[in-house]
């Protein structure tokens, strides 16, 4: 209790008898950020219109000249090409950003409810982008 009337709307509270993965944990304190947890992005090209045209005459001049031109006019209708590419999930590094840019404090509650090989993985990659490095 202490801790959470100390740090008001600067926390971002987990608790630790959800969080069965670093991923959890991660998805969570985006998802509380207001972050988007998926990132994809959409690409557009290629776009063309097709059009094509001519004419048609011919000249007749009997027993002199025999001549004629020829050609079609073809409208084609616009094409775009469109994808989506889709990145991995966003993690550790994105949710550490966006708690320190919102100046904000991960409270990981009940911490000793998470399992011990998460708690070990959780304060490894921690450590790093806290510490600068």
């Amino acid at each position: 209790m202490l801790v959470r009337g100390a740090l008001g709307k600067n926390q971002i509270r987990v608790s630790g008898s959800s969080i069965k993965s670093t991923a959890d944990l991660w998805r969570s304190a985006l998802t509380q950020l207001r972050q988007p947890i998926e990132r994809e992005r959409q690409v557009e090209f290629g776009k063309e219109t097709v059009i094509s045209g001519g004419a048609e005459a011919k000249l007749t001049v009997p027993a002199v000249v025999d001549m004629g031109i020829h050609g079609d006019l073809t409208k084609g209708d616009t094409k775009a090409v469109a994808y989506t590419e889709k990145f991995a999930d966003a993690g550790m590094d994105d949710a550490i950003q966006s708690l320190i840019s919102g100046n904000k404090v991960l409270v990981i509650d009940d911490f000793h409810y998470v399992a011990p090989n998460i708690q070990e993985e959780v304060a490894s990659n921690s450590k790093k982008p806290l510490n600068g490095d």
